[in-house]
């Protein structure tokens, strides 16, 4: 048998119930609303005596059930027990101190709970607690534990059990922060790493609540476990904290930070709230701004936290200021922001990321005035904002008082266009440190360009410029051309799916020439052809900061993949390749995987050596991370077969695409097939691995996936349904990695 408690719904019912027992039936309404908002007391309420509890509580004093903190709201719950205790027993309990008998036993109760949590356990053996002198018979008395008998027929046992596990945590707490002289609150706790400060977060917070000291000692830990584990994200942008994507715009796990990483630091920084909010005092408002090198709030986490951020913003002092703070949020969120909480802060390095697109040049105007407060903002992200020129016009007015502003995200509003550009031209007036702009997809053409352009040479500190999407062509690409020399510092240049041409690509490599720093180019969609790449391959040698590039879909075949071939070597700091569907051969297709691998190698020979040297030619190469080179219309299953042959050369994969031809799969021989089998377990990172329109018979297919389903890290195997041989089982089952496309 196992007891659940009371349902949501018996939890209101009682509450109806008992305030129409004792005649205050108005009560009930607004117990309930705290009920449903507060995490705290809805945790405790479905178990019957919390519930009676906190019902007796509203009637006395409304104070006691929303104290604001955990540990108030345990420690009213507390008081009344005992002093429910007393008054039928018959002792005298002064005001709210406990008697010297019950608080003896209370704290060796929560002994014994804290070696218990410590073990991951919630029932104590009574012949132990005999063992300690700890006057059980009284803690059953009170009602903060119950006795039971275990399972086990053999071995039946007596069992103290806690009336909740909140409960079992808030005396283990107590004890922490009374605990004798002679033990430290360290040796206590045993926290090790974030993990396991997130397992033991209530404990945490009411060792924090309970006593000043532990929280000294608690917060002086987590300090520690940040700085170990969370130092890295002083070091990037909020756009790489939030997610690095591959070249087709999907997530793809990031070599700075990764995808569960950045889960566990988001419950971090809720933690990190709690304990503030525990105990708002000086020495914890500055632990916690050590902790958290970077504060990310949402709509959400405002709400939920509304009055710890309140203390938060109106007590922070310059000197203990977050890395960086970024606000996701709607229009609404900010404005709900902006009347609870103090701005502007100086010197606060804000990023802004709203969503929800505007509804009226009104929203425009309330949003200008949000940012006039915030001189320090560091990031403007309104992508897909549905904006206008006559709305982009309006927010500009804020431009001029966000002089620090360093990116600018204006993606994805269709709507505008070339007049749009005319209007942001004034704007970037106001921003000089602009270090990222991202106008991709505004619907801008050569025109747009044309005026642009000319107003962008002040942006000495330009990094990264995105104006993907936009039909620019050539005359737009020249405009850019002749300011590109200017931004030294640039690093990121997207030019996708803009309608440039071999002509503009040739006139662009003369300035790209110039610029050394370059790590990211993107070229897709372009139909820039063998000529143009064979022009960008003479000037890659000196690219040598290059990390992703992207050739998708840009009409290149043999003759310039061969001279991208040449360049290759001298690219050592390459981490992401994209290929895909272009007209490249088997014989190109595997001499490119080999560049790959002998990059070491400045004097790459031409001709692809013959099938037994090609393994023990390679040089293991653990940059790249990605290599995009399915869906070339010229690689068959004769140039899948030598790529499964070279690939373990490259361990530091963690996406792989060797998909076929679309209008043709490609058959990988069970030869083939078996050599990508044994090449999996050499790839110990790799994360997807793309099949489809490919096919394999029986036995290469059972191999691969053999090996797909034993690798540690593998999570997704895209093949395509058609090639599935005949006999093999193609139910869905959740915990393969296989996932199969339909046509």
């Amino acid at each position: 048998m196992y007891i659940l408690g009371f349902s949501s719904e018996h939890v209101l019912k009682y509450v109806q119930q008992y305030f129409s027992i004792v005649e205050h039936p108005e009560l009930a309404g607004p117990l309930i609303s705290i009920i449903k908002e507060s995490r705290p007391v809805t945790d405790l309420i479905h178990t019957p005596i919390f519930l009676m509890l906190v019902c007796l509580m509203w009637e006395q004093d409304k104070s006691m059930v929303s104290p604001g903190t955990m540990t108030g709201l345990y420690n009213n719950l507390l008081t009344c027990l005992v002093r429910k205790h007393c008054k039928r027993e018959g002792l005298d309990m002064e005001a709210e101190l406990l008697p010297e008998s019950i608080a003896e036993s209370l704290m060796q109760l929560g002994k014994l709970a804290l070696e218990a949590l410590l073990r991951n356990e919630t029932l104590l053996d009574l012949e132990e607690i005999d063992r300690e002198n700890v006057d059980w018979k009284l803690l059953l008395k009170i009602g903060v534990v119950s006795l039971e008998f275990s399972a086990s027929k053999w071995h039946p046992r007596k069992q103290l059990n806690f009336s909740h596990k909140t409960m079992q945590e808030f005396l283990a707490g107590r004890y922490i922060a009374n605990a004798p002289l002679n033990q430290s609150t360290v040796d206590l706790l045993q926290l090790t790493c974030i993990s396991k400060a997130l397992e033991y977060s209530n404990l945490l917070q009411f060792a924090c609540g309970c006593g000043s000291q532990a929280a000294q000692a608690v917060m002086e830990e987590v300090i520690k476990l940040s700085s170990k584990e969370f130092v890295a994200l002083q070091l990037i942008q909020a756009d790489e904290y939030d997610k690095l994507e591959d070249l087709h715009g999907k997530s793809i796990y990031s070599h700075k930070i990764g995808s569960k990483k950045k889960d566990r630091y988001g419950r971090f920084e809720q933690f990190c709230l709690d304990l503030l909010n525990e105990r708002r005092e000086p020495y914890m408002l500055q632990a916690v701004s050590r902790a958290l090198p970077i504060i990310i709030l949402n709509h959400d986490t405002c709400t939920k936290h509304e009055a710890v951020l309140k203390y938060y913003f109106g007590n922070i002092q310059q000197s203990h200021l977050p890395h960086r703070m970024i606000l996701k949020m709607s229009l609404y969120g900010i404005e709900h922001l902006q009347q609870t909480f103090t701005f502007p802060i100086k010197d606060l390095q804000l990023d802004l990321e709203l969503f929800k697109q505007f509804d009226s040049l009104d929203q425009a105007v309330r949003l200008t005035s949000f940012l006039k407060s915030v001189s320090g903002l560091k990031a403007l992200n309104l992508c897909d904002f549905d904006l206008t020129p006559s709305l982009l016009q309006q927010l500009v007015h804020g431009f001029s008082h966000m002089s620090l502003l360093e990116e600018l995200d204006l993606s994805e509003n269709c709507n505008l266009g070339d007049n749009g550009m005319e209007v942001l031209q004034v704007g970037l007036t106001y921003i000089p440190h602009l270090a990222v702009l991202n106008i991709g997809w505004v619907g801008m053409t050569a025109v747009g360009m044309s005026s642009l352009a000319p107003c962008m040479h002040h942006l000495q500190g330009l990094r990264e410029l995105d104006v993907s999407g936009n039909q620019i062509g050539n005359a737009g690409l020249e405009s850019l051309t002749t300011i590109l020399p200017s931004f030294v510092a640039m690093e990121v240049l997207v030019l996708e799916r803009t309608g440039i041409s071999s002509r503009g690509m040739c006139a662009l490599v003369s300035a790209l020439h110039q610029l050394i720093k370059i790590s990211k180019l993107d070229f897709e969609g372009n139909n820039i052809g063998d000529i143009a790449l064979e022009c960008l391959a003479n000037i890659l040698p000196h690219l040598t900061a290059m990390e992703v590039l992207n050739l998708r879909y840009t009409g290149i075949g043999d003759r310039g993949t061969s001279a991208l071939v040449k360049a290759l070597p001298h690219l050592q700091e390459l981490q992401v390749l994209n290929v895909r569907n272009n007209s490249i051969g088997d014989s190109t297709i595997a001499s490119l995987v080999q560049a790959l691998c002998n990059r070491s190698s400045l004097d790459m020979k031409e001709d692809l050596p013959g099938e037994n040297s090609l393994t023990t030619a390679c040089h293991l190469n653990t940059t790249l991370y990605a290599l995009h080179m399915g869906g070339n219309t010229g690689v068959t299953e004769t140039g899948l077969g030598k790529v499964a042959q070279l690939i373990s050369a490259l361990p530091g994969l963690i996406w792989l695409d060797m998909s076929g031809d679309g209008k043709r799969r490609a058959h990988l021989s069970d030869t083939a097939a078996m050599a990508l089998a044994e090449a999996l377990p050499r790839l110990p990172v790799l994360a997807q691995l793309d099949l489809y329109d490919v096919s394999m018979d029986l036995a290469g297919f059972q191999a691969v996936m053999q090996a797909a389903e034993e690798h540690p890290s593998l999570r997704r195997l895209v093949y395509d349904r058609r090639g599935i041989p005949e006999g093999v089982d193609t139910t869905y089952n959740s915990t393969s990695c296989l996932r199969l496309l339909r046509y």
